[in-house]
């Protein structure tokens, strides 16, 4: 995850990172649904952008609209006090596939198998 702050220092510059979508459906109702569960449990504010289209990332309406397929990479951007753990949480949900791959990633995913 490559995290920087833009705009200057201090708390009110966001930090980005790029997120991508690892797991084989894609972003839908349930990875959508824990992606806003983790946000909404951090201060910071979160967009994500996709195409130019931004989103705010404790959304679930906004986050289902970024229609993200696998493969896609998200432009995270996140301001506040604990924007920084905010990225790195959403990081390692991202990389975890929201669950839903198997211990050998998509290869082990049922839904990925003849």
């Amino acid at each position: 995850m490559g995290t920087s702050a833009t705009n200057g220092e201090g708390p009110a510059a966001p930090v980005e990172s790029d997120l991508k979508v690892v797991n084989r459906m894609g972003i839908h109702a349930r990875p959508a649904t824990r992606i806003v569960e983790l946000t909404n449990t951090f201060k910071s504010r979160i967009h994500f952008v996709k195409d130019g289209e931004e989103v705010d990332g404790k959304s679930i309406f906004g986050v289902m609209c970024l229609a993200a397929t696998q493969g896609t990479v998200l432009k995270v951007r996140a301001w506040g006090e604990d924007a920084r753990d905010l990225l790195a949480a959403l990081d390692a949900l991202f990389r975890s596939g929201f669950g839903e791959m198997g211990p050998e990633g998509a290869a082990g995913a049922p839904e990925a198998r003849g």
